[in-house]
């Protein structure tokens, strides 16, 4: 079992030889530039997206400024659309805090003021097909998350978070496990002893992205019966009709001196 970690553009190459009198075991890292789209998968993804059809295409929301989802902005900062994007999760969960890993935001676009957005725009930001979970966490675990959230931010790491229902400062020079300056949930500063409501990705249940403080914890809500993000995302935008960004103010970065 291979688990990536949240880096991108590798793949492991395991090779085994039993054949030899000594049974042998070699692995290394290729990057995935150096391998072609298979052609049979390509003609299933394009019957794939026929099919999709009108669904696909449709129109649901327009922005009402100017978002990016770039991959080089998405993993490093705090963006507009990845607050439109986890507001949805939140809502959608009726908790205090929800997340959303920059790593499952995948599209790498820009969307300019007066863009339309179609369902098809959606599933292509979040391909994973992914659901959200509801969980209850202490407030010392919520900091834990927040300095793994942090501990690679100069590798463009997907781990990178984007928060709903919770504000940030923090000093992305600081050494690694001790960036965290202030978190205020709903206005108030954290509690380490409290428990919070939070929505997260289902596969930080295995602690994915390592995030091993969210290992194996007991979920408040049906995990079998939850809807890809994608899908709670999309319904969100046509709800909204409208997109406007969200002021920036949840992940601030006093290292920038930003906002």
């Amino acid at each position: 079992v291979v688990l990536a970690g949240g880096q991108d553009g590798d793949a492991a190459i395991i090779e085994f030889d039993n054949k030899a009198n000594d049974s042998k075991l070699t692995s290394k890292i290729e990057s995935l530039d150096r391998y072609f789209p298979d052609p049979d998968i390509l003609s299933f993804i394009d019957k794939y997206k026929r099919r999709l059809g009108n669904l696909y295409k449709e129109e649901i929301a327009v922005a009402d400024s100017d978002f990016s989802t770039v991959k080089g902005l998405i993993r490093t900062r705090e963006t507009a659309l990845a607050n439109v994007f986890v507001d949805a999760v939140r809502e959608d969960a009726q908790t205090e805090i929800a997340i959303v890993n920059s790593g499952s935001i995948r599209n790498s676009e820009k969307y300019p003021k007066g863009y339309k957005f179609t369902r098809g725009d959606i599933q292509s930001e979040f391909p994973f097909g992914g659901h959200h979970v509801a969980i209850e966490i202490d407030g010392t675990n919520i900091l834990a998350m927040l300095e793994n959230s942090l501990s690679r931010i100069k590798f463009e790491d997907g781990r990178f978070l984007n928060v709903s229902g919770m504000q940030v400062t923090y000093n992305s020079k600081a050494p690694v496990g001790s960036r965290i300056l202030t978190v205020t949930v709903a206005g108030k500063p954290l509690e380490n002893l409290k428990l919070y409501s939070m929505a997260i990705p289902d596969f930080y249940l295995e602690g994915g992205d390592e995030y091993t403080m969210l290992e194996n914890l007991k979920t408040t809500s049906n995990i079998f019966n939850k809807q890809r993000t994608w899908h709670v995302v999309a319904k969100y935008l046509s709800k909204q009709r409208n997109i406007t960004a969200p002021a920036l103010n949840r992940m601030v970065d006093k290292a920038k001196n930003e906002n």
